[in-house]
């Protein structure tokens, strides 16, 4: 067979999957961000000391996040396939995929939120209320002070900031510029 039509055959079997791969990660993306947001805020607003204080809800949250977080996804995408079933109506395929990655992402992004938002410095939640705001409206401030950082939270190296860990929990070796 000449190389080109090799070629073309690859990129007839390849070009599928790049689709279908940009498709899943662009849909967990968007529903793990809708989901974890949330979750993030309500893990800080309702932590001790904080503008709407629930100590068992928060601990309850943060232990159901810590336990999604540390589960590794190939258990977790078999341990979901009923409720994957009930939610696509089929357990394989792209969109099914879809679901369990949602799952295990969308804690990931409220620890991110969560790390963020308890950086807004309390004289700027202190400020809002002293000019009359509500929870929900002391909350909006804070995310607005945050919400440029939250992209780069991730990973230290984006940030002029060293958080001294890396996601997966190894320390960080570089040191913060300046």
């Amino acid at each position: 067979m000449p190389d080109s039509v090799y070629l073309l055959k690859m990129l007839s079997l390849v070009s599928p999957a790049v689709w279908e791969t940009l498709y899943m990660v662009a849909a967990s993306g968007i529903m793990a961000y809708i989901i974890g947001l949330p979750l993030g805020i309500y893990l800080v607003v309702s932590s001790k000391g904080h503008i709407l204080p629930n100590p068992l809800v928060e601990k309850t949250l943060g232990t159901v996040i810590n336990i999604l977080r540390s589960a590794p996804f190939i258990v977790l995408m078999v341990a979901l396939i009923p409720f994957t079933r009930a939610v696509v109506g089929t357990s394989i395929g792209t969109t099914a995929a879809i679901v369990p990655l949602v799952i295990s992402t969308a804690p990931f992004v409220a620890r991110i939120v969560e790390t963020s938002l308890k950086e807004v410095p309390a004289g700027v939640i202190e400020a809002a209320q002293s000019m009359g705001a509500s929870p929900p409206a002391d909350n909006n401030k804070g995310a607005s002070a945050r919400i440029p950082k939250l992209p780069d939270s991730g990973c230290c190296h984006h940030s002029d900031q060293c958080c001294g860990l890396h996601g997966n929990g190894r320390r960080c070796g570089r040191r913060r510029s300046g």
